[in-house]
């Protein structure tokens, strides 16, 4: 006995609908706007944390990057440190060495966060208008700069010639003053000042000595090193003087 292959037209015709609907149906679940693909994140630039706990990267939203992480064992889903409109990358950004903390630059100073997230808040008083900020290799200390160059006579910070070594002698209220932040104990140290400015802050592996270049007004400028154990300059190059 042979079955009968052939279908109704009205059978046809019901399958051919219901198979209509699935694809259009499929289609509109397949299609993206533009709108949605541009609010797509993409993370990008990812780094550990020092403790090895989180991974913290940027995420691209439409074109705006924040800074966010996530904890490395998978367990909770990542975290905003940065929600600004303008965004905000993790570049020139540092933290805390036991890493609960992340540092960034904003506004003309230095914001920290929790790594759990919430509101960023300036990282210490002294931060709040300043610049340079240099972590030391150990995480322990920051150096940064504040103030602005004074427009008046050249200062050698008593320091007189290559190789020679003098007490730093830090002044407020005019010039360039290069502090030392010591974050576990929330203390700033002034270790040098300049009148014209200070630039090229350079940690030495121990964590222990700073190198940076000195410039007076008058364009003359000093490679020197401060220890910043004892706040003690050497002169180590001198414009004009070649070993």
């Amino acid at each position: 006995m042979h079955n009968n292959r052939w279908l109704s037209l009205p059978a046809l015709a019901l399958v051919a609908g219901t198979a209509a609907a699935q694809t259009a149906e499929s289609s509109r679940q397949s299609k993206l706007t533009i709108d949605q693909l541009i609010q797509i994140k993409h993370p990008s630039g990812h780094q550990w944390t020092p403790d090895g706990s989180h991974v913290w990267f940027s995420y691209d939203d439409g074109g705006v990057n924040n800074v966010w992480t996530v904890a490395a064992d998978g367990n909770g889903p990542p975290i905003a440190l940065t929600n600004y409109p303008e965004g905000q990358t993790g570049e020139g950004g540092f933290w805390s060495r036991d890493g609960r903390t992340f540092f960034f630059q904003k506004n003309g100073g230095l914001l920290a966060v929790s790594v759990k997230g919430g509101a960023p808040h300036p990282a210490w008083q002294s931060a709040t208008s300043a610049r340079g900020f240099s972590l030391s290799p150990d995480g322990a200390r920051v150096a940064f700069l504040v103030g602005q160059r004074r427009g008046g006579v050249n200062s050698t910070d008593g320091a007189t010639g290559a190789g020679s070594r003098a007490t730093a002698t830090p002044q407020s209220g005019t010039g360039i003053e290069l502090i030392v932040h010591t974050i576990a104990t929330n203390t700033d140290e002034k270790v040098a000042h300049a009148d014209g400015n200070i630039d090229g802050i350079s940690w030495s592996p121990d964590g222990w000595r700073v190198a940076f270049v000195s410039s007076a007004v008058n364009g003359a400028s000093d490679l020197i090193v401060v220890n910043v154990r004892d706040d003690v300059q050497t002169v180590v190059g001198r414009a004009g003087l070649v070993p």
